[in-house]
């Protein structure tokens, strides 16, 4: 309240720090291409030569795309196959945010399904973007047979791990660290209030990586 105070005493505008990066002021938030790369290590690390990036999103969220690809990148870059499976929407279309190998698909059983008929080497490697559908893709992986024989493992990015720790076969999880976002951003606030520095600044979380025993 002092700090507040002290700049509305002064007639002057209270600094504020942003949770997205695409807003011309500081920010701290993901580092989304850090959480693709740590996704394809992971899953590479485990046996996985063909990858699937799953975004379940209704919308165009930039930032998991930007997760997708980083892990798409990779794999081309090391000479495996990959391929994308992008809920059904309108705008955009999946089409213009997705490289080919793509499947638009309205029911995530089309996921299992189209899995369940590959014939790449096991394991396949699935990056889930976002926890928010993981409970009903891994019922479907699991009624498909696919978890439990082991010719899918599933890795899913998120911040609510109470969607994915009561799963079995449990899925490797990347924590993105909200707390610690929350922290540094106020953390930063603090600095600006007290110094109120010109220059704006991007603050990048690592993720953390999860694997259940």
């Amino acid at each position: 309240e002092c700090y507040y105070n002290r700049y509305c005493d002064r007639g002057q505008r209270i600094p504020s720090n942003s949770f997205s990066s695409l807003k011309l002021q500081p920010c701290v938030t993901t580092n989304d291409v850090a959480i693709g790369a740590l996704a394809y290590r992971t899953l590479k690390s485990i046996g996985c030569q063909h990858f699937a990036v799953v975004d379940t999103s209704e919308s165009l969220h930039e930032a998991l795309n930007v997760r997708g690809r980083a892990l798409l990148d990779r794999a081309a870059s090391e000479g495996h196959s990959a391929e994308t499976f992008a809920a059904e929407k309108t705008n955009p279309e999946p089409a213009r945010c997705w490289p080919a190998p793509l499947t638009v698909y309205q029911s995530i059983t089309e996921i299992a399904t189209a899995l369940q008929n590959n014939t790449t080497k096991a394991p396949i490697g699935i990056f889930l973007l976002v926890e928010q559908k993981a409970p009903e893709l891994h019922l479907a992986l699991k009624k498909a047979g696919l978890l439990q024989s082991g010719k899918v493992r599933l890795l899913v990015a998120g911040v609510t791990p109470k969607l994915v720790e009561t799963l079995e076969p449990k899925p490797i999880l990347i924590d993105l660290l909200f707390s610690e976002i929350i922290e540094t951003a106020v953390d930063r606030l603090i600095q600006r209030i007290l110094n109120y520095p010109n220059q704006s600044t991007t603050s990048l979380i690592a993720p953390r990586l999860i694997k259940y025993s």
